[in-house]
């Protein structure tokens, strides 16, 4: 009893340190692909912006185009500005070099940030939009810097594009670059660039498993890309369905999960930012993987940095639970594994008491007996304890055997999950399928031991009735429940059953022999043999029933036929894993029909013979 304790606390700190390590392992990892990516979308985008830049200086800087704009700012100044020729210079200009710069829009802006030039009319005239949102930006491009200008309102409809929540118009960026004569600033160029092309495909280009994103955001907290979960936001109505979140929603804690628990008409007003949105307005940037609230509400894991070339914020998140989801997985599998342990622990504890409490009822009975009758009764109490002895030997080297068959697969299981850690740290995603695959094959082989041994003890304590049994139906049933096993088509099933009225039995031990004595046929075929086959024979000689199964496989070493019915004995291990209980339970249950199994070792294979009663009485 404080061995099988001491094996079960041994087992429970194994467990426990090992998912200890593991999750430790993980987080690592996590917190490693979160930095990369990270940093892989920030290069992204900076070469974006970049190339973006180079383009509209490009253009800014030809003098064809500049001719334009000092007409059109003459005309401007003189108030002409309803004049085309310029204007229409500049439009054409553009339309072009559509397939170099793109269809978006543009706008010439005077130093008094009015437009003078753009595609539509009603534009020019007027103070630019990008003043009303972002003047510091227009001031910048006016010092004679190229910059860009993030999401913002657009002035117009744009076809394709949801309205922000809350406005009627969707959101738009642009690129800014200053005109210059003789390096002095006359006018800037703004041209607009459709949002739902490169700017939103790389904030999307990373976004691990189901529930990471990548979205970038202002010095306001202010959200300035799509996010992943827009009917989430709108079933708690950040926006509605035919809205975006962009610009409209601020990257705040609402102190809840609004996933779990919705609330309806959520209102970001008073709520403070997350930690993250937090640390990278103050230009902190950093990675956290112990878990904090997101903008839903949710625990996420995520990492995020402040671009000051690009005044934009940039961050990637990914739901906790999601992120460990494979160290769950493990986690589950292990639990499973040292509880299967432990049940079994137990169960042998209760065998153990049972068979004890069952010794010492028999010794007191005989006690008690021997009070009365000493003489009489001395040769069977020396019987009663000579089968006592046995027993105990019987039961002590089976649970010394079970305890060591049980550990074998689940040492072998632990030890292969290390290395598929080990295997997913390094990235070999197949070298990590074979470790998964050889645990399969070790929780397999202690699934079949767990099989025979709760066959074994049900063999030891079904109390069954007689019945009446057609062999014929239970070697079809057997035949029909082992077929799948390998290499069965290739074998030749000879069939004689000169005997096969019903007999009356106990169909459950008469079945069991029959399936192993059949399947042990089956499964130690000879794989070098030409033509294979196993013969299923009975008849009746006398008063007794015979069935007999006989092969031409691998048959048993002649040196170990006196072990042929003996407990955990296997004769050939490197063909097929078995739990050297079948022949065992073969014997056990000839026992109780009251019969005998023989055994023939011809030149090739095996020959075993089941000899029972007819007559059930005698």
């Amino acid at each position: 009893m404080v061995v099988t304790i001491i094996m079960v606390c041994i087992s429970i700190v194994i467990g426990a340190t090992a998912l200890h390590y593991l999750k430790k392992n993980v987080l690592q990892r996590i917190e490693g692909n979160l930095d990369i990516a990270l940093q892989q979308v920030d290069f992204l985008f900076r070469d974006w912006v970049t190339l973006n830049e180079r383009n509209l200086q490009t253009i800014t800087k030809d003098d064809k185009f500049v001719t334009l704009v000092q007409q059109q700012l003459s005309a401007y100044k003189a108030g002409e500005l309803e004049e085309q020729g310029a204007l229409t210079g500049l439009r054409e200009f553009f339309l072009r070099h559509e397939d170099r710069w793109g269809k978006s829009g543009f706008f010439v802006i005077a130093p008094d940030c009015i437009n003078i030039a753009s595609m539509r009319d009603s534009n020019i005239g007027v103070r630019n939009l990008i003043v009303d949102h972002r003047p510091e930006l227009i001031y910048s491009a006016l010092n004679g810097n190229t910059v860009f200008v993030p999401p913002i309102p657009s002035d117009v409809a744009l076809e394709g594009q949801k309205n922000i929540a809350g406005m009627d118009v969707p959101p738009t960026l642009f690129f800014v670059s200053p005109i210059q004569v003789d390096g002095k600033v006359i006018a800037l160029l703004a041209q607009r660039h459709d949002i739902r092309k490169e700017y939103r495909d790389i904030l999307s280009l990373t976004r691990p498993s189901e529930t990471g994103e990548t979205y970038a955001f202002d010095q306001d907290g202010r959200l300035l890309s799509d996010s992943r979960f827009e009917g989430q936001l709108a079933e708690i109505g950040i926006a509605k369905h035919d809205e975006q979140a962009i610009w409209s929603m601020f990257i705040k804690d609402p102190m809840q999960d609004l996933i779990r628990h919705p609330v309806h008409n959520y209102d970001q007003a008073g709520k403070p930012f997350t930690l993250m949105a937090q640390n990278a307005m103050n230009k902190t940037n950093g990675i956290n993987i112990t878990g904090y609230r997101g903008y839903r509400g949710v625990e996420v894991m995520g990492a995020w940095l402040w671009n000051d070339d690009i005044n934009v914020g940039i961050a990637l998140e990914i739901d906790f639970d999601d992120a460990l989801s494979s160290y769950y997985l493990i986690k589950l599998m292990m639990i499973a594994i040292v509880s299967a342990q432990i049940f079994l622990l137990i169960v042998m504890i209760v065998i153990l008491t049972r068979v004890n409490a069952r010794a010492m009822e028999v010794l007191h009975l005989s006690k008690e007996e021997l009070e009365g009758l000493i003489q009489e009764r001395t040769e069977s109490l020396e019987q009663t304890q000579n089968e006592l002895l046995l027993a105990n030997e019987e039961l002590e080297e089976f649970a010394y055997r079970t305890s060591h068959d049980l550990r074998a697969p689940l040492l072998s299981s632990m030890k292969l999950l290390s290395m598929a850690d080990s295997c997913l740290d390094k990235g070999d995603i197949q070298q990590t399928k074979s470790c998964l695959g050889h645990v399969n094959i070790s929780l397999e082989k202690l699934e079949s031991l767990v099989s025979d041994i709760l066959s074994l003890t049900k063999t030891k304590n079904l109390r069954e009735e007689l019945q009446d049994i057609v062999v014929s139906e239970v070697v079809k049933n057997t035949l029909d429940q082992i077929k799948q096993m390998e290499s069965f088509a290739r074998l030749d099933i000879r069939i004689n059953l000169a005997y096969d009225a019903p007999i009356r039995l106990k169909a459950h031990r008469f079945v069991l022999i029959v399936e192993n004595l059949i399947s042990n046929a089956v499964k130690y075929q000879d794989p070098d043999e030409s033509a294979p086959f196993v013969e299923i024979n009975s008849c009746q000689e006398g008063e007794s029933f015979i069935f007999e199964v006989r092969d031409n496989g691998l048959g048993f070493p002649e040196d170990q036929h006196a072990q042929m019915f003996t407990m955990f004995k296997r004769f050939h291990p490197k063909t097929s894993y078995g739990s050297g209980l079948g022949m065992y339970m073969i014997k056990k249950s000839v026992d109780i029909l009251g019969g005998q199994i023989l055994f023939e070792a011809p030149e090739k294979g095996a020959i075993f013979k089941l000899v029972l009663p007819l007559n059930v009485d005698s």
